[in-house]
């Protein structure tokens, strides 16, 4: 497990960043996703945890 959504914030950008270069089209079903995740784990800090 994840020690804190900022954590897991990192982890999601060095995914993108790692699926992005393969550049597989069959990959970008899950780019969005982890965009979608990523944008979720921004909107978190340490007022609304």
């Amino acid at each position: 497990m994840l020690s804190s959504p900022m954590a897991c914030l990192e982890t999601v950008r060095n995914r993108i960043k790692q699926v992005k270069k393969t550049d597989a089209q069959h990959f970008n079903t899950d780019v969005a996703e982890l965009r979608a995740l990523e944008s979720a784990l921004e909107t978190i800090n340490d007022r609304n945890i």
